[in-house]
């Protein structure tokens, strides 16, 4: 038998780039979509598995050296906006989720 393996995006290889924390369900369904495009355009992005406090999310970010955060709350989702915080320098944007490109450009 003859393992067949699969290419890998190169992108996808290095560490975290962009965290999207959790803060419940309907915050959940909304950044899926955004991830998954996130992901197809080379970004490693990780999904935090749980909602829970913000403090943990941060920490975890921190522990991972995760340079980007994007938090989502049921006023992102009311106007349309995704968040995304630049955690060294404390620079935040929003943006609409369909704007891939201007996303790409702040993290890269």
């Amino acid at each position: 038998m003859a393992f067949v393996t699969m290419p890998s995006a190169p992108a996808l290889e290095q560490s975290t780039k962009l965290l999207f924390a959790v803060m419940g369900a309907d915050e959940l369904r909304y950044v899926l979509p955004l991830a998954k495009a996130l992901r197809e355009a080379g970004v490693a992005v990780e999904v935090y598995p749980e909602a829970t406090k913000l403090k943990k999310q941060f920490d975890y970010a921190d522990k991972k050296a995760i340079p980007f955060i994007s938090i989502n709350g049921s006023s992102e989702i009311e106007v349309g906006t995704v968040n995304v915080k630049n955690l060294e320098t404390g620079e935040q944007k929003a943006f609409e989720p369909s704007d891939i490109p201007g996303i790409l450009g702040f993290i890269a």
